[in-house]
């Protein structure tokens, strides 16, 4: 019966499709046409540049993904909207949260993609970048995404290597008036709601939101034996051993314990204003379904080696993220033409991984519970005064301080003495000091220049540099290396050409550069091999072509890039089932590869509306490795950037991606 129902639906709604068509022809008319101007209205980017920039001009290629998207897609987290929307970028799990890959290029965290909330940077710097977050359904609170494949680091600095995502929150002028939105999964058991306020008036805007999230979770299907990598089996065989702990809930995925909730609140006053937001998480994302698969050791510390059955201690292991951001902005209008931007910023963030049942920091992943404090201030010269000429000029300046074992808002979960005393520690008043600090700066200009009426070039770079240097504290043995001050620069130079051919056609050139200087669990476990860890970078070189037909509502797009990258820093260890315990430990922990390599490939994007009620999506995207030899491919570095045997495709990020939807309004005005 349930099939039949399938059939009957689909049918229809691809029916209504082909008809509807037809009846937009013939109604084309003088309407018809305003229709299609307002569908040749290119939409905006403000992280792409110092200026906010036409799409169809900002280098590289770039995609926006609307509230209204996220309205009408069946995708409730960011990590599902990329998933769908976004050609280039592919989005997999690993236990620490969601993961991201542009163009071939995917690891264990997320360091690599600098993600965004209104151009301020929401990364940790001590570990895995931004990940919990992105699978949280509390998302009502944003305007709009935008999503850049390639690397930024002449506006974003470091951490802009490998794509980054910007998040823009909504506004009161744009969302005036209440939004209450509630939801209840049957899968899951998840309840949630969200609850927005907007108001415009006469010297600016208010918008505050606020979200709430529960989630049992559920179990994985057991009967499929493709469940991460074939481990169905052992599943069950765990299952059958551990009834007991598994009454507690334990084993189910996708849930979300203890409270869960995000504040926003987004205010802009004349010439001020202000961002806030305070998210609070704990979930059990895939962590069981990993640890669950095979016996851990505790790799650090007195007991380090001491085995841990499969199924034992960490079966309710819970990742928890809680993040604060104030950003304050003043603009000072010097003339028409003439402004300063100043931009502060407060954001504190805890990343900690504990036993639910228990309230306590686990023993074999404590060494992951981190904490940062970031002090920002930044500030941009903006001006038009020359004809055919944008022009900015600026500096920033940052203050972070990492803490490790000794959380912000994590309070009940200072580690127990017994597991401290088993990390090498005397106690929790050891754990007081702040472990390491960085003093990052930095210096950019960029120059936009219309040089006629159909070529538009942008160039700009941006000279960055940061001190780094640790307090006086006791480090665990076996868990960190000793730290030195280290002082690091790096110059980011960009070029840029946009030409529009005619009215439907663009096409753009761009030559980017990325860097990263390494995380500070990149030092902290750094492979005993290797003397020190360097930045990371990316060239990248990108061509892109736009055709629009505005009286179809139609476009179409494709994308050709190459990027190469040096220093890659990654994981580093021996190959599985090569070398003794102990060889592997004299290599494990994290490193730059020693030999440049390369991806490229191609994206082609398509668009079409036929009629004002549907919309089809549709693209295809190629990326595989240039330049990885057999020496890189057969040395430890391996798993830092896996490739198959024949070293023409990456192990973790696919060679083909196909991605398409069609979407239809059924009503045209809602029900209240």
């Amino acid at each position: 019966m349930l099939k039949k129902i399938f059939v009957v639906f689909w049918g229809v709604f691809f029916v209504s499709i082909l008809l509807t068509p037809i009846c937009f022809a013939e109604d084309m008319g003088e309407d018809g046409e305003i229709e299609s101007l307002m569908f040749m209205e290119i939409p905006m980017v403000s992280s792409a540049g110092f200026f906010e920039t036409e799409v169809k001009k900002a280098p590289g290629y770039v995609n926006i993904i609307t509230s209204d998207d996220f309205e009408n897609s069946s995708a409730r987290t960011l990590h599902e909207m990329l998933d769908i929307y976004t050609p280039g970028v592919s989005m997999s799990y690993h236990f620490f949260g969601s993961l991201i890959g542009h163009r071939g290029i995917e690891i264990d965290s997320n360091a690599k993609t600098m993600f965004m909330l209104d151009g301020t940077n929401l990364n940790m710097r001590h570990h895995f970048g931004y990940m919990l977050p992105l699978d949280v359904p509390l998302v009502s609170d944003l305007k709009t995404v935008e999503i850049i494949n390639g690397p930024g680091a002449t506006v974003h600095g470091s951490g802009a290597i490998n794509g980054f995502v910007n998040m823009i929150p909504k506004d009161g002028t744009d969302n005036p008036g209440f939004m209450l939105k509630t939801e209840y999964g049957v899968i899951d058991n998840l309840s949630k709601t969200e609850v927005g306020y907007g108001r415009e008036y006469e010297n600016g805007d208010i918008y505050l939101y606020a979200g709430v999230i529960q989630a049992e979770g559920y179990k994985p299907n057991t009967d499929n034996s493709s469940t991460l990598s074939g481990a169905a089996a052992t599943y069950r065989d765990v299952v059958a051993d551990q009834k007991d702990m598994l009454q507690d809930g334990g084993m189910f995925v996708k849930k979300f314990t203890d409270d869960n909730y995000k504040l926003t609140l987004n205010w802009n006053h004349s010439n001020f204003s202000f961002l806030g937001q305070f998210l609070n998480i704990h979930t059990i994302s895939l962590t069981p379904l990993v640890i669950l698969y095979q016996d851990r050791a505790i790799t650090s510390g007195a007991n380090a080696g001491t085995a841990i059955p499969a199924g034992e201690q960490e079966m309710s292991a819970v990742w928890s993220h809680k993040h604060l951001l104030l950003r304050p902005q003043y603009t000072f209008e010097l003339s028409e033409t003439d402004s300063i931007d100043v931009i502060g910023g407060i954001y504190l963030i805890d990343f900690a991984n504990y036993d639910f049942n228990e309230k306590e920091l686990l023993e074999c992943w404590a060494h992951n519970q981190s904490s940062e404090e970031v002090y920002s201030l930044k500030g941009i010269y903006r001006t038009t005064r020359w004809d055919a000429n944008s022009f900015a000029l600026g500096g920033s300046l940052t203050q972070r301080y990492f803490h490790h074992l000794n959380p912000i808002f994590h309070e009940e979960f200072l580690l127990t003495p017994e597991v401290s005393s088993n990390l090498g520690y005397a106690g929790n008043d050891s754990l007081g000091g702040r472990n390491f600090d960085w003093l990052e700066w930095g210096i950019f200009a960029e120059d936009v220049i219309d040089v006629t009426d159909k070529l538009t070039v942008s160039i700009g770079a941006r000279y960055d540099g940061v001190q780094m240097g640790k307090d006086e504290i006791e480090a665990p043995p076996n868990t960190f290396t000793e730290l030195e001050e280290i002082s690091i620069s790096h110059l980011s130079p960009r070029l840029a050409f946009a030409y529009q051919v005619n009215d439907d056609t663009i096409l753009r050139f761009s030559y980017q550069h990325g860097f990263r200087y390494p995380d500070v669990a990149n030092y902290t476990q750094m492979s005993p091999d290797v003397d020190t860890i360097t930045i990371e970078t990316m060239d990248s070189l990108e061509f892109n072509v736009n055709y629009e037909f505005p009286n179809d509502k139609a476009s179409l797009g494709a994308n050709i890039f190459y990027n190469t990258l040096k220093d890659t820093i990654g994981w580093r260890s021996l190959p599985v089932g090569i070398g003794s315990d102990a060889e592997r430990q004299a290599v494990q922990g994290f490193a730059n590869t020693e030999e440049d390599y390369s991806s490229g490939g191609f994206e082609i994007i398509t668009s079409y509306m036929p009629n004002d009620d549907t919309t089809w999506n549709f693209s295809y995207s190629y990326a595989r490795p240039f330049g990885y030899s057999k020496d890189l491919q057969e040395s430890s570095y391996a798993p830092i950037m896996e490739v198959n045997e024949d070293r023409n495709a990456f192990g973790r990020y696919p060679m083909h991606y196909v991605r398409t939807d069609i979407s239809r309004y059924l009503l045209d005005e809602r029900l209240l």
